[in-house]
């Protein structure tokens, strides 16, 4: 019987041991007997984590002894040190998923080079069945001469990563299983302690995923910043405002991009002064807003990517060939940088920069993830041609006018007075109402011929002035690596330009009344015009589509509208006008059915001849009608101008 009762307590002695070992090998190491950097925060085992870094000091001096661990099948992952938190510049050791163990180093934002596997002891490898890789080895310290061994005595920032390989060659990470550290670990430290805690106990060190951040400082930037070489057009390929402005923090906008040496991504950095809650860097095939590219910069530290299928608020699109980021905020202006693939099959929305390109540049304010419209002309930027993201360094620089956007503003607003204004008047005028003003002289001349004159004179100032102010501000002719848009414009604006001054040379040596030439004359007196007229309104059809694309409607009527409606109703007058004409006209009381035959040197009472009493009684009646009609139609035109030069001067100031 007592035999049995000390069994019984053995038996229960040795439970009690082994539920006691069973917990304590459950219980978190972290804080304990290492340090640890894992998401979920309390995640244990490391099984059980996204990833997992443990790290101890190691019983061999001068050595500590790492574990780590990252869910999901892949054909490497990796843990880097680095001394700022990027790829760039890190000394990795990356556990293969044939059980290898190997060093590498990240010289930039490219595929790491193989490394002499020094420093490293009792490196071991297991493969779960879910394919997640946990790894474990021991690592020196120091090593005196080793080139690119970095030494941990030093605080340096981890990096965890994973992606597929081929043998020794490890290829880029995806832009979702890359995370490092918020700050640097001291790895020399025996006692775990709590990150910002005076206590000396530990229950996990910070081990959140580290998204891309935002640093606010007021101290000068530093990287390249600091060099007194620029770089652009040696190392990189550069677009920036003014143009030659270095470092980026001096310029209004920098863009630089570099091939990477594997030729399948390009490392992009850009700058936009001013604080905002977003910059942005656009592709497109024409340098709009519409079909667009686009890769933000939240001043939160986020970095997102967007799809324009029009001017709307661009759509968020899938996190998929960006890497490396990194946001920083200095003195209110942003800078981003990026790793960005060329191409990527998969998403359509992803656009092929082995293409030719135009860079847009915008910023403005953001909710969340979400980017408005950005702000007015003088914060969206966009190359003047299309780049090739393959070629050699080459050095874009950008207009160092402070006024171009009020230059462009100026020529188009010049342009609708022009043409839109005084030459629509000045046409109706001649063709329908010389019989119908009243008949007076000013100069010797009659007065519609003097009102048609002034209307046509101002008319050449304006366009003639906008014509050159275009020139002088884009610093000659725009080609084709405008769109096309913006070349037809141009083709047929200086087309109209060109047959709207020779109209007036016309005029000059116009031959006399009564002579034979004088009906030849008149004819192309006006077909000149009118086509350079038409020309206009064409052009100017091309010149709203190409301002207005940058941002949504600037009133309540988009302005290619009111272009619309003001085509359908000069029509709609004109043909009033020729059937007033043709319901009045009468054979005795008009020698000249031509419309310009009345633009002579002689007083108008000797043209013609003088209508008898009831004649004169109709035409009275005829001219109020066709006299509220010109009324009519010049405020139509007056109302189409001060819309036009109204939203063009309100736009974006």
């Amino acid at each position: 019987m007592i035999m049995m009762d000390v069994f019984k307590l053995n038996f229960l002695v040795v439970g009690l041991y082994l539920t006691l070992l069973l917990s304590l090998s459950k219980a978190d190491t972290c804080g304990v007997s290492q340090f640890c950097f894992r998401s979920p925060n309390d995640c244990f085992p490391a099984s059980e984590c996204t990833y997992f870094v443990g790290w101890s000091p190691s019983n061999t001096d001068g050595a500590v002894d790492f574990e780590l661990s990252m869910s999901g099948t892949s054909g490497y992952i990796a843990l880097g040190f680095s001394k700022d938190g990027n790829m760039a510049n890190s000394d990795i050791i990356s556990c293969l998923s044939d059980n290898r163990i190997l060093r590498y180093y990240a010289s930039g934002r490219t595929v790491p080079t193989r490394q002499t596997d020094v420093g490293l002891s009792n490196e071991n490898t297991t493969i779960a069945d879910d394919g997640t890789i946990t790894c474990s080895f021991t690592r020196q310290l120091s090593l005196v001469g080793q080139t690119n061994y970095f030494d941990l005595n030093d605080p340096h920032f981890l990096i965890l990563a994973k992606g597929q390989r081929q043998d020794e060659s490890i290829y880029q990470h995806t832009s979702n299983s890359r995370y490092s550290s918020d700050d640097s670990y001291d790895f020399k430290s025996e006692t775990p302690v709590t990150q910002g805690s005076a206590q000396g106990t530990l229950v996990t060190l910070p081990s959140q995923p580290r998204q891309p951040t935002t640093e606010r400082r007021t101290n000068t930037p530093k990287s390249t910043e600091q060099s007194s070489e620029d770089p652009c057009g040696e190392s990189q390929s550069c677009l920036r405002a003014p143009a030659n402005c270095y470092p980026a923090s001096s310029c209004t906008y920098f863009v630089g991009w570099s091939l990477s040496q594997n030729q399948d991504e390009l490392d992009f950095e850009f700058t936009l002064s001013g604080n905002n809650g977003y910059v942005a860097l656009g592709f497109s095939k024409d340098d709009k807003m519409p079909n667009s590219d686009i890769i933000a910069c939240l001043s939160s530290g986020q970095l997102t990517r967007h799809y324009a299928i029009s001017r709307a608020i661009p759509e968020i699109q899938d996190d998929v060939g960006v890497s490396n980021e990194k946001v920083e905020v200095v003195d209110g202006t942003t800078k981003c940088s990026f790793t960005r693939q060329l191409s990527n099959a998969g998403f359509p929305n992803f656009f092929n920069l082995s293409q030719d390109h135009f860079i847009i540049l915008a910023k403005g304010d953001s909710n969340g993830q979400s980017i408005t419209q950005h702000s007015p002309q003088s914060a969206r930027y966009a190359s003047e041609t299309s780049l090739d993201f393959k070629s050699a360094p080459v050095s874009v620089g950008g207009s160092e006018d402070d006024n171009r956007g009020a230059k462009i503003k100026a020529h188009g607003s010049l342009m609708i007075i022009g043409w839109i204004g005084f030459v629509s008047i000045g046409i109706v005028t001649a063709r329908y109402l010389k019989d119908f003003l009243p008949r007076k002289t000013i100069c010797g001349k009659p007065f519609w011929f003097r009102f048609h004159a002034m209307c046509m004179i101002t008319a050449w100032f304006s366009f003639m002035s906008s014509f050159i102010l275009i020139f002088i501000t884009l610093e000659g002719w725009v080609g084709t690596g405008r769109g096309d848009n913006t070349y037809y414009h141009a083709i047929i604006g200086t087309v109209a330009v060109g047959l709207g001054t020779l109209n007036p040379v016309m005029a000059i040596f116009r031959p006399h009344p009564g002579t034979p030439r004088r009906p030849i004359f008149n004819v192309l007196h006006f077909a000149v015009g009118f086509l350079g007229w038409l020309c206009a309104i064409v052009a100017t059809f091309y010149g709203v589509r190409i301002y207005y694309s940058t941002t949504g409607n600037v009133t309540d009527i988009d302005a290619f509208n009111v272009m619309i409606g003001f085509t359908i109703f000069i029509v709609i007058m004109f043909v009033v006008f020729e059937l007033h004409i043709l319901s009045t006209r009468k054979k005795e009381t008009s020698t000249d059915n031509i419309a310009l035959d009345s633009v002579t040197d002689t007083p108008f009472e000797e043209q013609r001849n003088r209508p008898t009493q009831r004649t004169q009684e109709k035409i009275v009646g005829s001219a109020a009608v066709r006299n509220i009609m010109y009324f009519l139609y010049i405020i139509g035109v007056t109302l189409t101008v001060l819309y036009l030069v109204i939203t063009i001067v309100i736009k974006d100031s």
